[in-house]
C-alpha cells in the first residue's frame, strides 16, 4: 500500500545515529531494546488533533486529509484515539471499538480487560493509531532527528516557533543530504513530548501533517464520543469489527433461531 520512499527519513537517521555511536569494534555495541506500547518515558497528558493526508505518502486514505486525535492519560491509564473512519477508547476495566464513526447508525463495541493488565495501549487502540501522522509517515523522532541535525549542521537549519499558540521547533533541509530533500521541514512541539507538530514533506508551504489543536490539561468531556448510545456490550462483534478493520463493516448478520433451543411456550 505504501512505497518504500516512505521510509527514506526514518532509515536514514537511524543510519546516521548508528555511524555517529559505533567505535572499531562494532560487535560489542549493544543491541537496541523495543519500546514498550504505551507508556514511554514519563506519564503523558495530552489532548491534540492533527489533520493528516495518507495519500501524500502512498497510503489508501480516505481521499482527502482528514482529523486524527489522540486524548492521553497515562496516569489514569485512560486513552482515546480517532482516526477518519475508526474510533476506540480505553479505561482500566473496558475497551470500545467503533467503526464507520460518521454513520447515522455507527458500530460500536465494548469488551472487558483483564485485571491487573498493565496500562498500554490495547490492540484496537494499536490499530487506530496506525492512521497517526508518526505511524502513518514512519517518522523518526526528536531525538533521531535532533542528532542527525547535529551530526550535519550545514544541511540543516533549526529554528522556534509558535504556532496556533504552540511553541514548537522546527528543522528544515537546507543542503544536500541522505535523510530527505531540500526544503523538507518537520516540526515539534517544544516540550518534554516532542508531538509531531507539521511535516511539510515538499517545502512548498502545504502541510502533510499539521497539528490543529493541541491542550496538556484535559477537559471533563475529553474522553466523550458522542457514540455511547451505539456501544453494545458484545467481545465478539468488537472481534468482527477489528477483523473487518480499516473496511467499513458489513451489516450485523440477522440471528437464526436455534432448532434445539427450548420453547419458550412450553
Amino acid at each position: 500500500m505504501v512505497p518504500g520512499g516512505r521510509r527514506l527519513l526514518v532509515l536514514a537517521a537511524c543510519l546516521l545515529v548508528a555511524a555517529s555511536c559505533t567505535g572499531g569494534d562494532s560487535g560489542s555495541a549493544p543491541r537496541p531494546t523495543a519500546e514498550p506500547v504505551g507508556l514511554v518515558d514519563a506519564p503523558a497528558r495530552y489532548d491534540a488533533t492533527w489533520l493528516v493526508d495518507a495519500e501524500a505518502v502512498g497510503a489508501d486514505g480516505p481521499g482527502f486529509p482528514y482529523l486524527y486525535r489522540e486524548v492521553v492519560d497515562d496516569r489514569a491509564g485512560r486513552y482515546l484515539v480517532q482516526s477518519a473512519n475508526h474510533l476506540a477508547t480505553q479505561q482500566a476495566d473496558e475497551i470500545v471499538f467503533c467503526a464507520a464513526i460518521y454513520r447515522v447508525d455507527p458500530y460500536c463495541a465494548s469488551a472487558p480487560r483483564a485485571e491487573n493488565t498493565p496500562p498500554v495501549y490495547a490492540y484496537p487502540l494499536q490499530l487506530v493509531r496506525s492512521w497517526g501522522p508518526n505511524q502513518l509517515y514512519d517518522l523518526a523522532g526528536w531525538r533521531e532527528i535532533n542528532l542527525v541535525v547535529d551530526t550535519e549542521p550545514g544541511a540543516w537549519s533549526r529554528r522556534a516557533d509558535v504556532v496556533r499558540d504552540v511553541p514548537v521547533e522546527c528543522f528544515t533541509v537546507v543542503d544536500e543530504t541522505a535523510a530527505a530533500r531540500t526544503g523538507f521541514e518537520i516540526c515539534f512541539t517544544d516540550d518534554e513530548l516532542h508531538l509531531v507538530a507539521s511535516v511539510d514533506l515538499q517545502g512548498d508551504l502545504v502541510f502533510e501533517i499539521d497539528l490543529q489543536s493541541y491542550e496538556r490539561q484535559l477537559a471533563p468531556d475529553a474522553f466523550e464520543t458522542g457514540l455511547e448510545e451505539f456501544i453494545e456490550a458484545k467481545p465478539s462483534l468488537q472481534d468482527q469489527l477489528i477483523t473487518l478493520f480499516p473496511e467499513i463493516p458489513a451489516p450485523r448478520p440477522t440471528p437464526t433461531p436455534d432448532p434445539d433451543a427450548p420453547d419458550d411456550e412450553e
